[in-house]
């Protein structure tokens, strides 16, 4: 069976895959957050006392890191960056098998006839994808370029751009006019918000109208009465 020109079985190979790589995304900050949390908390006497020597805290509460600074950041910081960088490198050459990288923008060419020899005959689902991918590219450059420019200010920077792309990735959504889940909701919306203002409109026109009259009538009963 097929949904969208997609095959059943392509589809939940994907949503497997999307539940893989998100399980990974907030599993690994939420291990190295808890292992980082355990040996803070733990005191050092519940260690063997051959090992006590050997162990490293992370020093939160002193602000001496540097031993601590590399076994609880740079190392699992590196091996997020290369975890990234396999799945972006994987990402790219899924998008690289779609035989777009020329074609995509070519908006006077049939989707059908540019996508002859792709998975998927939609145009717009290539563009929502490169969208995404090269926003994810983008955040993974500046959360890279925070650990050699440490100051505060480009941090904070930083911070917002990240807090923001689920909104970037809602826009991307919103724009592919292929979705046929949300654009129809988002359409719904508009209409409902215009079909409201209309009526708001048409209330004021009323009571401007109602208003007017009043005061004509009052004119003309004042000319009588004189």
């Amino acid at each position: 069976g097929t949904f969208n020109l997609q095959s059943i079985g392509d589809l939940s190979h994907s949503i497997r895959r999307f539940f893989i790589y998100g399980l990974i995304c907030h599993g690994f900050p939420l291990f190295i957050s808890s292992v980082t949390l355990t040996m803070q908390m733990i005191p050092i006497s519940s260690f063997p006392s051959s090992m006590q020597s050997h162990i490293i805290k992370p020093n939160f509460d002193d602000g001496r890191y540097g031993k601590s600074e590399f076994v609880y950041y740079t190392i699992f910081e590196i091996s997020l960056h290369v975890v990234n960088a396999i799945f972006m490198g994987y990402t790219f050459y899924l998008l690289y098998k779609e035989n777009l990288i020329t074609t995509f923008c070519r908006k006077e060419t049939s989707r059908i006839a540019v996508r002859t020899h792709a998975a998927v005959n939609h145009l717009d689902e290539f563009k929502q994808q490169m969208r995404i991918f090269i926003l994810y590219i983008f955040i993974w450059i500046m959360n890279s370029a925070t650990s050699i420019r440490r100051h505060a200010k480009f941090w904070r920077v930083v911070d917002i751009i990240v807090a923001l792309q689920g909104v970037f990735v809602v826009i991307f959504i919103l724009r592919t006019s292929r979705n046929i889940l949300v654009n129809p909701l988002f359409q719904k919306i508009s209409n409902t918000a215009r079909e409201i203002s209309s009526r708001i409109g048409e209330k004021r026109s009323f009571v401007t109208s109602s208003t007017e009259a009043s005061e004509i009538s009052l004119t003309l009963q004042k000319k009588v009465a004189d």
